[in-house]
């Protein structure tokens, strides 16, 4: 998957290497939480890093995400940023994020 944040779009494909496994991370109750605003629309939000994770839902433009400190580049190079999701924890692609 390539491409625009628009519908079916989170980022250039994943080829699933990975430097650790990404669902470990900070224990939640020590995490910080950073506040980030989604740039894009409809993006999707996955329950791990790459493209070929399932789809848990989609963000839309404006919408706040709460986002940890948890990060994972996949074997494309794409950045990865773990947030709180509606059920618990869930991944979303950096370039559709706004930390300002």
């Amino acid at each position: 998957e390539t491409g625009d944040p628009q519908g079916e779009t989170d980022a250039a494909g994943a080829d699933g290497s990975r430097e650790g496994d990404p669902a470990e991370g900070a224990d939640a109750a020590q995490e910080e939480i950073l506040s980030a605003v989604c740039i894009g629309n409809n993006v999707n939000v996955r329950s791990s890093p790459g493209v070929i994770a399932a789809i848990l839902g989609r963000a839309v433009k404006g919408q706040l995400i709460e986002v940890t400190e948890d990060t994972h580049t996949d074997g494309d190079g794409i950045l990865w940023r773990r947030i709180r999701w509606e059920d618990g924890p869930a991944w979303i692609c950096d370039q559709y994020l706004s930390f300002e």
